[in-house]
Protein backbone atom coordinates (compact mmCIF):
# COMPACT_ATOMS: atom_id res chain seq x y z
CA UNK A 1 0.00 0.00 0.00
CA UNK A 2 2.92 2.39 0.73
CA UNK A 3 5.89 3.38 -1.08
CA UNK A 4 8.49 4.19 1.95
CA UNK A 5 8.37 4.80 5.13
CA UNK A 6 8.29 8.69 5.56
CA UNK A 7 5.04 8.57 3.10
CA UNK A 8 3.12 5.77 5.12
CA UNK A 9 3.73 7.97 8.23
CA UNK A 10 2.30 10.62 6.55
CA UNK A 11 -0.49 9.00 5.00
CA UNK A 12 -1.36 6.85 7.86
CA UNK A 13 -1.56 9.60 10.85
CA UNK A 14 -3.73 12.05 8.12
CA UNK A 15 -5.83 9.04 7.40
CA UNK A 16 -6.84 8.07 11.15
CA UNK A 17 -6.95 11.75 11.90
CA UNK A 18 -10.38 11.41 9.96
CA UNK A 19 -13.69 9.79 10.93
CA UNK A 20 -14.54 6.34 9.54
CA UNK A 21 -16.73 7.39 6.43
CA UNK A 22 -17.47 5.74 3.08
CA UNK A 23 -14.58 5.50 0.54
CA UNK A 24 -15.81 8.73 -1.88
CA UNK A 25 -16.45 10.35 1.01
CA UNK A 26 -13.13 9.87 2.65
CA UNK A 27 -11.00 10.42 -0.23
CA UNK A 28 -12.53 14.11 -0.60
CA UNK A 29 -11.75 14.93 2.86
CA UNK A 30 -8.51 14.07 2.94
CA UNK A 31 -8.03 16.02 -0.16
CA UNK A 32 -9.32 19.06 1.40
CA UNK A 33 -7.55 18.71 4.11
CA UNK A 34 -4.47 18.43 1.97
CA UNK A 35 -5.34 21.36 0.36
CA UNK A 36 -5.67 23.44 3.97
CA UNK A 37 -1.91 22.56 4.48
CA UNK A 38 0.28 25.61 3.84
CA UNK A 39 2.83 24.01 2.18
CA UNK A 40 3.17 20.37 1.28
CA UNK A 41 6.55 18.49 0.30
CA UNK A 42 7.26 17.01 -2.97
CA UNK A 43 6.19 13.47 -1.96
CA UNK A 44 2.53 14.93 -0.15
CA UNK A 45 2.19 16.88 -3.74
CA UNK A 46 2.61 13.43 -5.50
CA UNK A 47 0.39 11.70 -3.02
CA UNK A 48 -2.47 14.51 -3.18
CA UNK A 49 -2.51 14.35 -7.32
CA UNK A 50 -3.13 10.48 -6.76
CA UNK A 51 -6.51 11.42 -4.49
CA UNK A 52 -7.30 13.71 -7.33
CA UNK A 53 -7.44 10.59 -10.10
CA UNK A 54 -3.77 11.76 -11.27
CA UNK A 55 -1.91 8.06 -10.58
CA UNK A 56 1.90 8.92 -9.04
CA UNK A 57 2.94 5.04 -7.09
CA UNK A 58 2.75 6.32 -4.08
CA UNK A 59 -0.02 5.11 -2.06
CA UNK A 60 -2.23 2.19 -3.90
CA UNK A 61 -6.23 2.45 -1.96
CA UNK A 62 -7.32 -0.03 -5.16
CA UNK A 63 -8.55 -3.36 -3.91
CA UNK A 64 -8.95 -1.89 -0.59
CA UNK A 65 -12.10 -1.23 1.96
CA UNK A 66 -12.31 1.38 3.85
CA UNK A 67 -12.02 -1.02 6.73
CA UNK A 68 -8.79 -2.51 5.20
CA UNK A 69 -6.77 0.86 4.57
CA UNK A 70 -7.76 2.15 8.23
CA UNK A 71 -6.22 -1.41 9.33
CA UNK A 72 -3.01 -0.63 7.68
CA UNK A 73 -3.00 2.60 8.59
CA UNK A 74 -3.03 1.72 12.22
CA UNK A 75 -0.48 -1.18 11.69
CA UNK A 76 2.18 1.79 11.38
CA UNK A 77 0.76 3.78 14.15
CA UNK A 78 0.87 0.95 16.03
CA UNK A 79 4.56 -0.03 15.55
CA UNK A 80 5.25 3.82 16.27
CA UNK A 81 3.88 3.21 19.84
CA UNK A 82 5.33 -0.40 20.02
CA UNK A 83 8.52 -0.23 18.81
CA UNK A 84 9.88 3.06 19.35
CA UNK A 85 12.12 4.41 22.86
CA UNK A 86 9.71 7.53 24.11
CA UNK A 87 11.23 10.31 22.50
CA UNK A 88 11.63 9.36 19.41
CA UNK A 89 8.20 8.38 19.56
CA UNK A 90 7.94 12.08 20.26
CA UNK A 91 9.44 13.39 17.25
CA UNK A 92 7.59 11.03 14.91
CA UNK A 93 4.07 12.43 16.38
CA UNK A 94 5.09 15.57 16.54
CA UNK A 95 6.13 15.70 12.91
CA UNK A 96 3.30 13.57 11.12
CA UNK A 97 0.70 13.28 14.14
CA UNK A 98 -2.44 15.75 14.64
CA UNK A 99 -4.49 17.11 17.35
CA UNK A 100 -4.09 15.35 20.75
CA UNK A 101 -1.50 13.04 19.22
CA UNK A 102 0.57 15.49 17.99
CA UNK A 103 1.00 18.04 21.42
CA UNK A 104 1.86 14.36 23.14
CA UNK A 105 4.68 14.38 21.14
CA UNK A 106 5.51 18.00 21.85
CA UNK A 107 5.16 16.89 25.73
CA UNK A 108 7.34 14.29 25.22
CA UNK A 109 10.18 16.07 23.48
CA UNK A 110 9.71 18.65 26.67
CA UNK A 111 10.62 16.24 28.98
CA UNK A 112 13.56 15.13 27.25
CA UNK A 113 14.95 18.51 26.37
CA UNK A 114 14.52 20.52 29.67
CA UNK A 115 17.78 21.43 31.13
CA UNK A 116 20.06 19.60 28.50
CA UNK A 117 18.77 22.52 26.51
CA UNK A 118 19.56 25.08 28.92
CA UNK A 119 16.36 26.31 29.96
CA UNK A 120 14.37 24.27 32.76
CA UNK A 121 11.16 25.93 32.77
CA UNK A 122 8.59 24.10 31.01
CA UNK A 123 6.35 26.83 29.25
CA UNK A 124 9.44 28.04 27.41
CA UNK A 125 10.39 24.74 26.26
CA UNK A 126 7.56 23.75 25.24
CA UNK A 127 6.78 26.76 23.44
CA UNK A 128 10.40 25.65 21.84
CA UNK A 129 9.21 22.76 20.69
CA UNK A 130 5.68 23.31 19.26
CA UNK A 131 7.48 26.17 17.28
CA UNK A 132 9.91 23.55 15.65
CA UNK A 133 7.33 21.27 14.67
CA UNK A 134 4.93 24.25 13.29
CA UNK A 135 4.50 25.17 9.56
CA UNK A 136 6.22 29.06 9.49
CA UNK A 137 3.26 30.68 8.74
CA UNK A 138 1.51 29.37 11.82
CA UNK A 139 4.44 30.69 13.93
CA UNK A 140 3.49 34.19 14.79
CA UNK A 141 3.78 35.24 18.00
CA UNK A 142 6.62 32.02 18.47
CA UNK A 143 9.65 33.90 17.33
CA UNK A 144 12.93 33.22 19.81
CA UNK A 145 12.17 37.20 20.58
CA UNK A 146 8.83 36.26 22.09
CA UNK A 147 9.36 33.85 23.61
CA UNK A 148 12.15 35.44 25.16
CA UNK A 149 10.51 38.96 26.35
CA UNK A 150 7.60 36.49 27.26
CA UNK A 151 9.42 34.82 30.01
CA UNK A 152 12.16 36.93 31.07
CA UNK A 153 14.47 35.37 29.48
CA UNK A 154 17.62 36.36 27.05
CA UNK A 155 17.44 35.83 23.57
CA UNK A 156 20.83 33.95 23.11
CA UNK A 157 19.95 31.62 25.86
CA UNK A 158 16.57 31.26 23.61
CA UNK A 159 18.46 30.83 20.50
CA UNK A 160 21.26 28.23 22.55
CA UNK A 161 17.64 26.24 23.66
CA UNK A 162 16.70 26.03 19.65
CA UNK A 163 19.21 25.25 17.61
CA UNK A 164 19.97 22.42 20.49
CA UNK A 165 16.39 21.08 19.86
CA UNK A 166 17.28 21.00 16.54
CA UNK A 167 20.04 19.07 16.35
CA UNK A 168 19.41 16.44 18.68
CA UNK A 169 15.47 16.55 17.45
CA UNK A 170 16.89 15.79 13.79
CA UNK A 171 19.19 12.87 15.09
CA UNK A 172 15.95 11.21 17.27
CA UNK A 173 13.85 11.42 13.61
CA UNK A 174 16.89 9.70 12.14
CA UNK A 175 16.99 7.40 14.57
CA UNK A 176 13.22 6.73 14.79
CA UNK A 177 12.91 6.59 10.94
CA UNK A 178 15.89 3.60 10.72
CA UNK A 179 13.74 1.55 13.35
CA UNK A 180 10.69 2.27 11.48
CA UNK A 181 11.73 1.24 8.69
CA UNK A 182 13.33 -2.02 9.35
CA UNK A 183 10.04 -3.15 10.96
CA UNK A 184 7.95 -2.02 7.98
CA UNK A 185 10.38 -3.68 5.12
CA UNK A 186 10.06 -6.87 7.23
CA UNK A 187 6.59 -6.43 7.69
CA UNK A 188 5.88 -5.56 4.41
CA UNK A 189 4.19 -2.68 4.88
CA UNK A 190 6.37 -0.64 2.44
CA UNK A 191 7.48 -1.41 -0.52
CA UNK A 192 11.23 0.04 -0.86
CA UNK A 193 13.83 1.62 1.81
CA UNK A 194 14.28 5.28 1.22
CA UNK A 195 17.94 7.12 1.46
CA UNK A 196 17.58 8.23 5.38
CA UNK A 197 20.62 9.92 5.39
CA UNK A 198 23.46 10.08 8.70
CA UNK A 199 23.10 11.67 12.17
CA UNK A 200 23.62 15.40 12.15
CA UNK A 201 26.26 16.55 14.57
CA UNK A 202 25.44 17.72 17.60
CA UNK A 203 25.78 20.73 19.33
CA UNK A 204 29.57 21.40 21.44
CA UNK A 205 28.75 21.55 25.21
CA UNK A 206 27.51 24.50 27.13
CA UNK A 207 29.85 26.92 28.56
CA UNK A 208 29.01 25.38 31.85
CA UNK A 209 29.93 22.32 30.92
CA UNK A 210 33.54 23.10 29.06
CA UNK A 211 34.33 25.09 32.69
CA UNK A 212 33.51 21.71 34.75
CA UNK A 213 36.08 20.20 32.23
CA UNK A 214 38.29 22.57 32.75
CA UNK A 215 37.83 23.27 36.85
CA UNK A 216 38.36 19.33 36.68
CA UNK A 217 41.66 19.55 34.50
CA UNK A 218 42.93 22.49 36.73
CA UNK A 219 42.06 19.57 39.66
CA UNK A 220 44.19 16.88 38.03
CA UNK A 221 47.12 19.18 37.17
CA UNK A 222 47.37 20.31 40.55
CA UNK A 223 47.64 16.76 42.18
CA UNK A 224 49.84 15.67 39.52
CA UNK A 225 52.46 18.76 40.85
CA UNK A 226 51.93 17.89 44.54
CA UNK A 227 52.49 14.20 44.02
CA UNK A 228 55.81 14.56 41.72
Amino acid sequence: MFKTTGQALHASYLILSEPAIEKSAFRAALIRAMEATPKLTARQGEWLDQLRGTPSGRVNFEGLTMLEIRGQCSLVTSAVDSRLPTAERGVILARFAYGEQKGEGIQALVRFCRRSCGISAFAPVYLLAARHYAPKVRREGLSLRDIAEKHGLSKRAVDTAARWMASHFAALELLAMQRLQAVFLADGLVEEAEDLGTLPATPAPRASSRRAVSRNAKRDAAEEAISA
